[in-house]
C-alpha cells in the first residue's frame, strides 16, 4: 500500500480553495494546475492521508513536491491561526539606549544569514533550535522581550523587512524563542508573500491589518 507524503522541505496552505506551496529547496512559491489541484484535494478529502490512486499519485509525483512511502505521511495543509492582536498596534515602549547596540548586532547577523544561507537551511536551523529553547519560557516573557527589541529596533538605521526582522527578533529572544512561531504566508490576486513571528496570543513583528491579508503556508 502506497501513501503520498509532502517532502520535508514542502508545505502549503489553502487560499480560497487553491493550494499554494512553499518549496524551501527550490526557494519558490507555486500553485498546481487544475488537474493536479483536483488530484490533491480528492486525496485530502478522505480520511487523510489515504492510499494514493495510481494515476493521481503519478501525476502529483511529477511536481517534485511529493514522495511516496509505505507508511502514512503528511498531506494536510498548514493550520495555524493568524493572531488578531499585534505588539505593533500598541503604544511603543521607550527605548533603552544601551539595548540599541544589541539590536544592531541582531539585525546585522540576520542580514548576513539572509545573504549567505539558503532559506531551507535557515528554517531547518530554527527547527533544530527548538530543542535548545527554554521550555519554561512563556508567551508573556517572549512578548515582553519583543517589546524591548521593537523599541531598540526603531533606532537602528536599517529598513525593516519581514524576514530580516523575524530572524533578528529570534536572535534577540535566544533560548526564550520557544513560544514564538515563524509563519510564512501568501495571498493571491495579486500574488504576495510575507512572513512574521507570533505567539499563541499576539503578532510580534507585524501589524494585524497587514498579516490578516495572508494565509499561512508554513509554520516553524
Amino acid at each position: 500500500m502506497t501513501y503520498l507524503h509532502l517532502k520535508r522541505h514542502v508545505s502549503y496552505g489553502l487560499i480560497a480553495g487553491q493550494a499554494v506551496f512553499l518549496d524551501l529547496q527550490g526557494d519558490r512559491y507555486l500553485a498546481l494546475d487544475p488537474t493536479l489541484q483536483a488530484d490533491l484535494l480528492a486525496l485530502q478529502a478522505g480520511d487523510e492521508p489515504i492510499p494514493a490512486e495510481r494515476e493521481a499519485r503519478d501525476r502529483l509525483l511529477t511536481t517534485g513536491l511529493f514522495q511516496q512511502h509505505s507508511l502514512k505521511g503528511r498531506l494536510a495543509p498548514v493550520d495555524v491561526p493568524v493572531r488578531a492582536a499585534s505588539l505593533l498596534d500598541e503604544s511603543p515602549a521607550p527605548a533603552r539606549w544601551r539595548a540599541v547596540p544589541r539590536a544592531w548586532a541582531c539585525v546585522r547577523r540576520a542580514r548576513q544569514r539572509i545573504a549567505t544561507v539558503p532559506l531551507q537551511v535557515i528554517v531547518e536551523n530554527i527547527r533544530e533550535s527548538r530543542f535548545d529553547a527554554d521550555r519554561a519560557a512563556s508567551a508573556e516573557e517572549a512578548e515582553d522581550a519583543a517589546r524591548a527589541f521593537l523599541a531598540a529596533r526603531a533606532l537602528v538605521p536599517v529598513a525593516r523587512s519581514c524576514l530580516l526582522d523575524s530572524l533578528a527578533l529570534l536572535d534577540w529572544l535566544g533560548d526564550r524563542a520557544g513560544p514564538a512561531t515563524l509563519v510564512f504566508g501568501a495571498r493571491l490576486d495579486p500574488f504576495g508573500a510575507h512572513c512574521w513571528l507570533q505567539t499563541d496570543r499576539t503578532l510580534l513583528t507585524d501589524a494585524a491589518d497587514t498579516v490578516r491579508t495572508f494565509v499561512p503556508v508554513l509554520a516553524v
